[in-house]
């Protein structure tokens, strides 16, 4: 039984990473020399080689989740450097009112314009998880509710 665990390749990746991570790790720590420096300097050494290390072998954890805001969206992008513009602008005059008024008008755009692509999205999300629900598909439910809000 404890020999099909290791043919899995999930299994036999996790055991290469490992074994490489500790030949690197060791080599490493080989090449340092403890004891002729403070005792904070050593620490620091240490754990930069120890960190070092483990970021090159192990992938950084991400989130899974799916984001509402679609970043391809050409109104968003068109409004968001309008934004961005009226702001450059503010921030080379802050005591002119018309400006001010500008900046503050296109950010109730942006504003309203991305909260109403979220209510979509929450909206067919919602749609979505419910028909999984009268399907009895708990499987697919469970899965859109892990991508939505995370595991």
């Amino acid at each position: 039984m404890d020999s099909s665990k290791t043919d899995r390749p999930e299994r036999r990746t996790t055991l290469v990473t490992r074994e490489l991570s500790r030949e690197d790790l060791n080599s490493k720590l080989d090449q340092l020399s403890f004891g002729t420096k403070c005792a904070e300097e050593d620490w620091a050494a240490f754990r930069d080689v120890v960190y070092n290390t483990a970021i090159a072998h192990l992938d950084q954890n991400t989130r899974k989740h799916q984001d509402w805001l679609d970043d391809n969206d050409e109104d968003i992008q068109i409004l968001l450097d309008e934004k961005c513009e009226a702001f450059r602008s503010l921030q080379q005059n802050t005591t002119t009112a018309s400006k001010k008024a500008v900046y503050n008008s296109i950010k109730s755009k942006v504003n309203a314009k991305i909260r109403e692509m979220q209510d979509s999205w929450l909206s067919r999300k919602a749609d979505e998880i419910q028909k999984y629900t009268d399907s009895n598909n708990s499987k697919h439910f469970y899965d859109a509710l892990k991508t939505t809000y995370g595991p």
